[in-house]
């Protein structure tokens, strides 16, 4: 008799440790997972509690998480749903359509709620760089000319410090230290040019 007291009290106890799991974790997701699903977002499959963080994990052990999210890009395009452990990401990697998906997803997201913009991403997208996995100073050389500095294609296709009144407070400070440590570095190192190497009178 005791031990059958005993084998109920555990059952009862493991229902409701699931219970709450489900209830907790589990069945808001689901719901904000469906919510998108019938708005036809792009999405990966809906895996309770691990969503694709294990595909993650085994990309960043490889060290090719980035390359990871690039091919999603490719598969669902520049907003897409993602599991990461319990929670479901909303990944979003278009300026123009950052504003409208916000507000339409406001009224089924819980305060405190994420919005990924990939900054990685948006920096390498070739519609809006040319050769996007190149490193090629030249996009940043103001015009000879005029002074100006090239225009982007679109304003916010380039966001080191982000954008908006809550773009980093610290830009500024980035800026002024990085000046600080290329003339230290002129003044401790020498520098010669490679063989063949192009210079650029205005630079």
């Amino acid at each position: 008799m005791v031990l059958l007291i005993l084998l109920y009290t555990i059952l009862g106890l493991f229902s409701s440790i699931f219970f709450v799991i489900y209830w907790k974790f589990i069945r808001p997701q689901k719901r904000l997972y469906d919510i998108f699903r019938g708005q036809d977002v792009p999405r990966e499959p809906f895996v309770p509690l691990f969503g694709q963080l294990p595909d993650i994990r085994r990309a960043s052990e490889k060290d090719v998480a980035m390359n990871y999210r690039m091919e999603l890009v490719r598969k669902h395009g520049y907003c897409y749903l993602i599991g990461f452990g319990p929670l479901t990401y909303l990944a979003v990697i278009e300026p123009d359509m950052l504003a409208d998906v916000v507000k339409a997803i406001v009224k089924y997201v819980s305060v405190g709620a994420t919005v990924i913009f990939n900054i990685y991403i948006l920096h390498r997208r070739e519609d809006f760089w040319p050769r996007p996995l190149e490193f090629d100073y030249t996009r940043w050389i103001r015009d000879p000319v005029t002074g100006l500095k090239p225009k982007s294609a679109h304003p916010f296709c380039y966001l080191p410090f982000a954008a908006g009144p809550r773009n980093y407070i610290g830009q500024n400070f980035a800026l002024l230290d990085a000046k600080f440590m290329l003339a230290m570095l002129v003044q401790r190192c020498n520098f010669e040019l490679e063989r063949r190497q192009v210079t650029h009178a205005h630079l």
